[in-house]
């Protein structure tokens, strides 16, 4: 289709004739563009993916670095859970999975 009026705007807009030359190369030209003409639309949108995270990275790595003395410390006034005497035996409980199941 594109084709088509390409070549019906090459007769109206050009004096000269439409020979087979000329037919021949713009036949070539346009396969040669189908390709790239058809994957144009799906890059589009990963370019502009591409560009709104490159932007996002950007802001988060501006920001200001958290400082390493304890400025928020009542966030953190809870002790940390340690456990101990804790036995575990993979092989045991990969037994026991097997069995239940």
């Amino acid at each position: 289709m594109v084709t088509l009026v390409t070549f019906i705007a090459y007769l109206v807009l050009e004096d000269m004739p439409l020979t087979a030359s000329d037919v021949f190369s713009a036949l070539a030209l346009f396969n040669q563009l189908t390709v790239p003409l058809f994957i144009f639309p799906v890059t589009v949108p990963i370019i502009i993916g591409a560009v709104v995270s490159t932007k996002r990275l950007q802001e988060f790595l501006e920001l200001p670095e958290i400082s390493s003395d304890h400025e928020n410390e009542e966030n953190f006034k809870h002790e940390p859970e340690i456990i101990t005497s804790q036995k575990f035996d993979a092989q045991t409980e990969v037994h026991k999975n097997k069995m239940n199941n």
